[in-house]
């Protein structure tokens, strides 16, 4: 797992700065199997630890892009979209929960 702060001129736009997650992906053949949702699940629970609060992912904003999905059903907030690397890209971002889960 990578994660950095992102770059100002690439956050979206009023969005604070936070840090960003890259390069979570599954395989095609592995997509619809919980991969991806034990990644994220993963990398939260180690930001935790590292004292991050909330951060932010980004993925091509085309209508054809699976993860535009994955992230909505998996409560990340769009937050805007940004233009880099000649592509526009969708910005969402995620709160943690640091509050002890009681049962």
């Amino acid at each position: 797992m990578r994660i950095r702060a992102p770059v100002a001129a690439h956050a979206a736009a009023n969005a604070a700065p936070l840090p960003e997650m890259i390069l979570i992906y599954t395989s095609s053949d592995e997509r619809g199997r919980g991969r991806g949702t034990a990644l994220i699940e993963q990398a939260e629970r180690r930001l935790l630890q590292l004292g991050v609060s909330a951060y932010q992912v980004k993925t091509v904003a085309a209508s054809s892009n699976a993860a535009l999905a994955f992230y909505r059903n998996r409560n990340f907030t769009p937050a805007g979209t940004t233009f880099a690397l000649g592509r526009q890209f969708q910005v969402f971002t995620r709160r943690l929960d640091t509050e002890p889960q009681t049962s």
